[in-house]
């Protein structure tokens, strides 16, 4: 008999009781005050990233500009375009951060 009463105020009092306490130990708001501590990481990286790609996109141009140079004083078209494929190339990711900037993505 003792068992069985044990057992409801188990089932009735406790079990709610600490699901309830749970509930609520796991939905406590958190007020974070400065967020510089963790973001800065990832805008150091952002920005390495960045510098390499733009890296990338100097020497890719100067050596787009210099394949388009070549063509044209050879007038051969090919390398004519290929030139200037690579030079467009070399000038939109040395401006990357800049026209995702003007997007709103950076």
């Amino acid at each position: 008999m003792k068992r069985k009463l044990i057992q409801k105020i188990k089932f009735k009092i406790v079990l709610p009781a600490s699901i309830l306490m749970c509930t609520m130990a796991t939905s406590l708001p958190v007020f974070a005050v400065d967020v510089s501590s963790v973001t800065r990481p990832f805008d150091v990286i952002s920005a390495l990233v960045f510098a390499a790609v733009k890296c990338v996109g100097l020497v890719l141009g100067a050596l787009g500009g210099a394949d388009l140079g070549s063509g044209i004083s050879s007038h051969d078209s090919g390398q004519q375009k290929q030139g200037g494929l690579k030079l467009a190339g070399g000038v939109f990711l040395f401006f990357i951060k800049d026209i995702l900037s003007l997007m709103g993505m950076s």
